[in-house]
């Protein structure tokens, strides 16, 4: 066989392999992904269900890594999944400490998880920097406003 060919042969393959990896359009849509803006980001709860929050309740929702949720619920600290695809946002099962606490919180826990199980979907408010957490009826089941660097959630 002739040694030009071969290293011909090489080259073109080599050449057709470098362009598809450089070519962004020869990747389907499906397989591009778009910026997760919940990832990384923690939120103070200031409403369930229209009804607002205990004051220093401390409720908390935390997007800690793509697809993982944490946070306090009022009473207890929880954690567990959550998918999102565009402004559709659905939480998983949601795990949680089972520590006691004065009824009025441990309603509000109560309140807060009934609703995380119906969030659909999500949305930032660009004026106010607020995360509703919506239902399928669009109504904000859970309003939060963005907890600054510096704050911390104590236990």
């Amino acid at each position: 066989m002739n040694l030009n060919f071969v290293t011909a042969g090489l080259a073109a393959l080599f050449l057709v392999a470098c362009e598809a990896k450089e070519s962004p359009a020869t990747e389907p849509e499906s397989m591009t992904q778009t910026p997760d803006r919940l990832t990384g980001t923690s939120w103070w709860v200031e409403d369930i269900d229209g009804a607002g929050v205990i004051d220093r309740s401390k409720a908390t929702v935390e997007f800690v890594e793509p697809g993982r949720v944490a946070g306090n619920s009022s009473c207890n600290r929880y954690m567990g999944g959550y998918e999102r695809e565009g402004e559709a946002l659905t939480f998983g099962n949601l795990a949680g400490t089972m520590m006691a606490c004065p009824e009025p919180l441990m309603a509000q826990e109560q309140r807060f998880h009934q609703a995380m199980v119906q969030v659909t979907g999500w949305r930032i408010a660009p004026a106010t920097d607020l995360l509703p957490l919506l239902n399928d009826a669009g109504d904000s089941g859970i309003r939060a406003s963005r907890m600054a660097t510096e704050d911390t959630v104590e236990d």
